[in-house]
């Protein structure tokens, strides 16, 4: 898991160790076989919400698990724009983001994160075949999300590469990934 650090810790610790995988579970059991692990040091994680313009800026080392704090900071931008409802967000799925920041080196502008059952119904209802009846949003274990200066296609490879478990590639510009078992799309 993941941890930011402080400066003071940030700047006494200039290596980590791998992410340990035995806490994720079944989600990166199911995982693709590609590397999920991020070299020793510090991992920035930056994402923007398109609906509220929320910043979340944050160093991750590896190793380390997300603080109670951050992870409420987390579920909060990540919550449900269209209720406002909160749930916690999978620890695995934040592991995931700083994996593929890693590799972008951008901000990442979060589309959706978080669907209550209502909201997701509602989605569903409107387009039956773009909104999955159980969705991983409605268990915080999935996000929509863009890049500037990539296309949907890139930071799908991108997010193959780090261990995504489901990955969706959609024609307005944006990918899906969640955590849960390995499978693609395209939207």
């Amino acid at each position: 898991m993941i941890r930011p650090l402080t400066r003071r810790t940030a700047l006494a610790t200039m290596a980590g160790t791998a992410f340990s995988t035995a806490a994720t579970g079944a989600a990166v059991a199911q995982q693709r076989p590609a590397a999920r692990l991020l070299t020793p040091g510090l991992h920035p994680l930056n994402i923007v919400s398109a609906h509220s313009g929320e910043k979340f800026s944050a160093l991750f080392i590896a190793g380390k698990r997300p603080g109670t704090i951050t992870m409420a900071m987390l579920s909060r931008l990540l919550r449900d724009h269209h209720s406002g409802a909160i749930k916690p967000i999978d620890p695995a799925l934040i592991e995931l983001l700083v994996r593929i920041q890693s590799k972008t080196r951008q901000p990442l502008q979060a589309l959706s994160g978080y669907r209550s059952p209502l909201t997701n119904l509602r989605l569903r209802l409107a387009d039956p075949a773009g909104v999955a009846e159980h969705s991983f949003h409605t268990r915080g274990m999935a996000i929509d999300f863009m890049v500037a200066g990539l296309s949907a296609e890139r930071l799908g490879d991108i997010a193959r590469q780090c261990g995504a478990g489901g990955v969706g590639i959609y024609a307005e510009g944006f990918v899906h990934v969640d955590t849960g078992p390995v499978r693609e799309w395209v939207g």
